[in-house]
């Protein structure tokens, strides 16, 4: 898995109100349409936190 921070928190521009974006490549996606991997990320997560999620083909 590899996990990228992208967006105002990555370029160093954010307020203390921005979310935190993070680029997540799994294999572990495949087959998973892409509201179930969204759901699988967000059932962890707690905060102001953007999720995008893509396997490594894509």
């Amino acid at each position: 898995m590899d996990v990228y921070v992208v967006g105002s928190r990555a370029r160093g521009d954010y307020l203390d109100t921005s979310d935190l974006d993070l680029v997540i490549i799994s294999d572990d996606f495949k087959n998973l349409r892409y509201i179930e991997r969204l759901e699988k990320l967000y059932k962890y997560s707690k905060g102001d936190i953007e999720f995008f999620a893509f396997t490594k083909e894509e």
